[in-house]
């Protein structure tokens, strides 16, 4: 007979799981069994020991459907929408051109810059005069332009346009 204190509202873990009990693990058995006899451990405790048991007489049939979306359906397409949109695949990705200009525009916008020096081929340090301060601001400057996030190891090898081209361009969530 279970125990339950006088007063105590009745609690979905105070009646018998004896039946359950052969079904177990062996270390969710003897929780069960010490439970039974004390009653003094928490419920969480009792219901993380009847969980296994529970999901491994639970059959739930699977039915293979097509990934055909209705757009009539607000909510389903939607959600359908939303994970478009953060996918970074597809039509939006930048074109090598796109990339080119911008990065020569973040350049060229730099204050220390002339920006009649900055090509496609030039080294921020070699050819602009700049240091690595400098540098590290320009790269701070494009993961803005770009709304992407560099980590430092590979900022700290964004020394010309032309790396920071080829990073950006090769990186599948510039915008």
């Amino acid at each position: 007979m279970p125990c339950i204190k006088p007063g105590s509202p009745p609690s979905p873990f105070s009646s018998p799981v004896s039946s359950l009990i052969p079904s177990l693990t062996p270390p969710a058995r003897s929780v069960l069994q010490s439970n039974e006899r004390e009653r003094e451990t928490e419920p969480s405790i009792m219901a993380a020991a009847l969980r296994p048991a529970i999901l491994r007489h639970l059959r739930i049939p699977a039915q293979a459907q097509s990934l055909a979306v209705d757009p009539s359906a607000p909510i389903l397409s939607s959600f359908m929408n939303r994970i478009r949109s953060m996918s970074s695949h597809g039509d939006e990705h930048l074109t090598h051109e796109e990339v080119v200009d911008r990065v020569i525009d973040v350049v060229k916008s730099y204050p220390k810059v002339d920006p009649s020096k900055v090509t496609p081929q030039v080294h921020f340090q070699k050819d602009l005069g700049l240091d690595s301060l400098d540098t590290v601001e320009i790269v701070m400057a494009l993961e803005e332009e770009f709304k992407l996030e560099i980590p430092d190891k590979e900022a700290d090898k964004i020394d010309s346009c032309p790396l920071a081209i080829e990073y950006i361009s090769n990186h599948p969530m510039a915008a």
